[in-house]
C-alpha cells in the first residue's frame, strides 16, 4: 500500500510540471493540414525521450466547445474503435479503459486510463501495458481547456478485472503529456480557420526496448496518428465495433 501511494505522489509531481506554454507546430504544418487534416512535430533527443506533437484540426460547427472536444480524448473505451475506423495495423488493442476516478485534496480528480496493446516496429509487433493518470488542469495559455497525463513506472498498479498484475508499466519506462483544445476564432494559426477548433496532443516516451531512438519515434508516430483520426472525426460518424487481439497472440494479420 505505501508503494503503492509513493509511486502515485510520483506520478502527481510529474502533472504537477506541465509546461506553461503550447507546443509549436512545424513550419509545414499548414501544408500538412490541407492535406490530411493534421499535421506531426517529432523530435529525437540524442539522450531522453522522444517528444512528438499532433496538431488536428476539427470543425467549430462538429465541436462547439472543449468539453465535446476532449470528450473524444477522455473517452478511452473508444480507442480501439478510433483505431478501426483508421484502418491501420499500426497498434492493436487487448484492452483500453477508463478506471475508477482517484479524488484528492481540495477536490481534485485523476482519472486512469489502462491500456494494453501491441505497436508495431520495425523489429515486430511490441507490447505495452501500463497506466496513464489523467487530471483537468488551468488551460495553458492559448488552451481553452488542458489535460495532463503522467505514467507510473514503479509500484503495484490497480488494473480491470481479468487483466493480469501489472508492475510499473510494461513497454515503456516513461510517457507524460499534454492535450489541449485551442479556439482558433480567438489564437488564429496559418493552419486553423476562424471556424475551426485546434486538439494538441503532446507526448514524451522512452521505450523499454533497446530501439533505435528513429524506428521508436516511426513506430510512435503511427500508432497516434491511427488513433487521432478516428477520435478528430466528427461526432455524428459511426465508429465500427472494435476488434480485440488476444493477449497470448503474439502475431497479427
Amino acid at each position: 500500500m505505501f508503494r503503492h501511494l509513493l509511486c502515485l505522489s510520483l506520478g502527481l509531481s510529474t502533472l504537477s510540471a506541465y509546461a506553461a506554454s503550447l507546443p509549436e507546430a512545424p513550419p509545414d504544418c499548414a501544408e500538412q493540414v490541407s492535406s490530411k487534416g493534421y499535421c506531426t512535430k517529432v523530435q529525437i533527443p540524442n539522450r531522453g525521450p522522444i517528444k512528438l506533437s499532433f496538431f488536428a484540426v476539427v470543425e467549430a460547427s462538429d465541436y462547439p466547445d472543449a468539453d465535446k472536444l476532449l470528450a473524444r480524448y477522455q473517452n478511452f473505451a473508444a480507442w480501439p474503435s478510433y483505431r478501426e475506423l483508421s484502418g491501420s495495423n499500426a497498434i492493436l488493442f487487448n484492452r483500453s479503459e477508463a478506471m475508477n476516478p482517484i479524488t484528492l485534496e481540495k477536490g481534485r480528480q485523476l482519472t486512469p486510463h489502462y491500456y494494453n496493446y501491441r505497436i508495431k516496429t520495425a523489429i515486430g509487433y511490441q507490447r505495452i501495458r501500463a497506466i496513464n493518470l489523467n487530471e483537468v488542469v488551468a488551460p495553458t495559455e492559448g488552451a481553452e481547456k488542458t489535460i495532463v497525463y503522467t505514467m507510473p513506472s514503479e509500484g503495484a498498479q490497480n488494473v480491470p478485472v481479468g487483466e493480469n498484475p501489472l508492475q510499473g508499466a510494461e513497454g515503456l519506462k516513461y510517457q507524460t503529456g499534454q492535450v489541449h483544445s485551442v479556439n482558433c476564432a480567438e489564437h488564429t494559426r496559418d493552419y486553423c480557420l476562424p471556424t475551426q477548433r485546434l486538439l494538441i496532443y503532446d507526448i514524451e516516451a522512452s521505450p523499454s526496448i533497446d530501439i533505435l531512438p528513429k524506428v521508436a519515434a516511426n513506430a510512435m508516430q503511427a500508432a497516434i496518428e491511427a488513433i487521432l483520426i478516428g477520435m478528430v472525426a466528427p461526432p455524428d460518424q459511426v465508429l465500427p465495433e472494435p476488434k480485440f487481439c488476444s493477449p497470448q497472440q503474439q502475431k497479427f494479420q
